[in-house]
């Protein structure tokens, strides 16, 4: 197992505050393609939060850790895609499908969760915040679709892929495929 003596994002935020764009994209195209791959082989995280993206000692290279949640997407007798009825992971970070506690693709909902990384990574801040946490409250900032970024200094680019991963309606938002195509990485 690699050592992780860098800590992990939420501890680079802590200490550096909202990461400038050129230094974000590479730690994020990392995870993105560590997602990419295992979502290739039929299996979702379905815990992604910036805790459990560890880094480097220098801290220019990101990895996912955690897959205490990781299941498999697809029944091993039929082939077929299989939804999960669990609710797992931290609220902050689930898709709106799962608070809903409806049957949910997982994979979607590992690109949602890695929509909230990239916002907090480049915003230092949830991009939707529950009154007294309370979830129903978070759903329907959710579903709103208001995300307000605090940076003006952002690209167009950036905004727009993450408006693309925290989309409500998951025949719309992204796969990571798309999200690892898109032009913010150009």
């Amino acid at each position: 197992m690699d050592l992780a003596d860098g800590g992990d994002i939420l501890d680079l935020i802590k200490k550096d505050g909202a990461i400038p764009e050129p230094r974000a994209k590479p730690l994020y195209k990392g995870v993105s393609e560590a997602i990419k791959y295992i979502h290739t082989k039929g299996f979702a995280h379905r815990d992604i939060k910036s805790e459990n993206i560890l880094l480097n000692k220098d801290r220019t290279v990101a990895k996912i850790g955690d897959f205490g949640f990781s299941r498999t997407c697809f029944d091993n007798t039929t082939g077929q895609r299989v939804l999960s009825k669990t609710y797992c992971g931290s609220a902050a970070y689930a898709a709106p499908e799962i608070l809903k506690v409806e049957p949910y693709n997982p994979m979607i909902s590992d690109v949602w969760s890695m929509g909230v990384v990239l916002y907090v990574l480049v915003n230092n801040r949830l991009p939707f915040v529950a009154v007294n946490d309370n979830l129903k409250d978070l759903l329907k900032h959710q579903l709103e679709k208001n995300i307000n970024f605090d940076r003006k200094s952002l690209t167009p680019e950036c905004k727009e892929l993450i408006q693309k991963l925290l989309e409500p309606n998951v025949k719309q938002r992204y796969t990571m495929v798309q999200v690892l195509e898109h032009r913010w990485f150009k």
